[in-house]
């Protein structure tokens, strides 16, 4: 059973929840969209990570996005993907919301 929690269940709910950031600016108003953005930053910052990477890879070094993409790129940094996945990435996001939404 865990086997089957942590590569298939989290997994899967962690692209879910990765594809419904990606399409928010299309179905929430960006008022919600920063209110999310700041609940993750938050969970960042108390619980030093993402809990659902927590709960799939049992570490605080390894992170969901960086995992896969390590398997792509094997030279890349964990910190340039921090910075993408941090900063860059809900920065357009809620561009893209402000853009569309107004």
């Amino acid at each position: 059973m865990k086997n089957i929690l942590r590569h298939w269940i989290l997994p899967t709910i962690h692209v879910l929840l990765i594809f419904f950031l990606c399409v928010t600016p299309w179905i929430l108003p960006r008022q919600y969209i920063l209110i999310i953005f700041i609940l993750y930053r938050l969970q960042l910052i108390i619980f030093s990570g993402c809990v659902l990477s927590k709960l799939q890879f049992w570490s605080t070094n390894e992170w969901f996005y960086y995992y896969y993409i390590k398997k792509i790129c094997p030279n890349i940094r964990h910190t340039t993907i921090n910075i993408v996945v941090d900063t860059i990435l809900p920065l357009i996001i809620i561009l893209v919301a402000y853009v569309l939404q107004n």
